[in-house]
């Protein structure tokens, strides 16, 4: 059967190109960093002191932020947000997830590199991302957060595997309220059989974080596989 070999698929794609177009206003750049300069300014990046739990700005005295408190205590490790899911990063992702626009992931992904602390990365061993049921990722032809981890793995030379299957459909979290979500995602998950993720550290990675739950629960599926950490990275946090 033939296999993708991903590093080489992306390194043709992208160095096939003398420059990229700015993925959110179009024009032309001269270098292949994804984003024009007054594009990339108006970037919703997270700064200063983060949130323990969630990796986002901190909004009070306590070492999490008021949203995290109003959840479960997280069992991951450690959490990084690049950007707060508003303005050109809402626009961005939702190019991606709902217009197709591929080519935003890699610009997410170079983004995240340049923002993450690497302190943050130094024990990963393998980047997951957290998977699409089946179906709903053969109506959009992808899965956005599996196709951000293979720019991260080309641009850390980290591994990125999809050990996690989604194996039923759930509504969206964000409608539902907190009883609802963990009620949702009974079951939702599970591993694919002989994957090598026992004592290695995981970088979990999504698109955005809304209230962390689907987050936790593939969190708890990993642990107790036998993953020694679990680490989680998202683009945005809502």
């Amino acid at each position: 059967m033939f296999k993708l070999n991903w590093k080489l698929f992306l390194n043709s794609a992208i160095t096939q190109f003398d420059s990229f177009p700015c993925v959110f206003c179009g024009i032309q750049l001269p270098e292949k960093n994804g984003l024009c300069l007054e594009c990339h300014k108006k970037l919703p990046l997270i700064l200063g002191e983060r949130c323990s739990a969630c990796g986002a700005e901190l909004d009070g005295i306590f070492e999490v932020c008021s949203k995290c408190m109003q959840e479960d205590k997280r069992i991951w490790s450690s959490a990084f947000a690049v950007y707060r899911m508003e303005g050109i990063a809402r626009e961005l992702i939702h190019k991606l997830k709902y217009n197709k626009e591929t080519a935003v992931a890699r610009t997410l992904a170079l983004n995240t590199v340049q923002s993450i602390d690497r302190n943050f990365l130094k024990d990963v061993d393998l980047i997951v991302p957290i998977p699409l049921h089946w179906t709903r990722e053969l109506l959009r032809g992808f899965n956005q957060s599996a196709l951000i981890c293979k720019f991260l793995e080309y641009f850390l030379n980290i591994p990125s595997k999809n050990i996690l299957k989604r194996i039923k459909i759930t509504p969206k979290q964000a409608n539902l309220t907190r009883t609802q979500r963990k009620k949702n995602l009974i079951g939702v998950f599970s591993l694919k059989k002989d994957e090598n993720y026992k004592n290695r550290t995981i970088l979990l990675v999504d698109d955005v974080m809304t209230t962390g739950t689907t987050l936790s629960v593939a969190s708890k599926i990993l642990l107790e596989a036998g993953a020694s950490n679990v680490k989680v990275l998202v683009t945005a946090r809502a």
